[in-house]
């Protein structure tokens, strides 16, 4: 009934000099041909938050997949990610569609 976005961090050159785990928020927006769907999403707040609360007394994280998504890549690509389950309904598909595609814009809202 929807389309599904989600967003996995990957390996990058800079990571090393990165803050490890990801905590911010992006902007995920569809873009239309007179118009855009626009959603942001805060990563760090909700999830990162009840990661890290659901760590052990050793410090071991028990919510593996919330902390594992937003941590620095071991491989080229997270296996998981960050999104929406229903981020528009296929009713609405058909204002965003240009030669049988989706355009996506996905940017990093800065926090300063």
């Amino acid at each position: 009934t929807h389309v599904s976005v989600f967003v996995c961090l990957m390996k990058g050159e800079f990571d090393d000099h990165l803050k490890w785990p990801f905590s911010g928020e992006l902007t995920i927006e569809l873009k239309g041909h007179s118009f855009n769907s626009r959603k942001t999403l805060h990563i760090g707040d909700d999830v990162m938050e009840e990661a890290s609360s659901s760590a052990d007394s050793a410090g071991h994280h028990t919510n593996i997949a919330a902390y594992h998504c937003a941590s620095k890549p071991s491989q080229e690509v997270n296996t998981c990610g960050f999104g929406f389950h229903c981020f528009i309904s296929h009713g609405e598909l058909s204002q965003y569609v240009k030669n049988d595609s989706l355009s996506f814009c996905i940017t990093e809202v800065d926090a300063y």
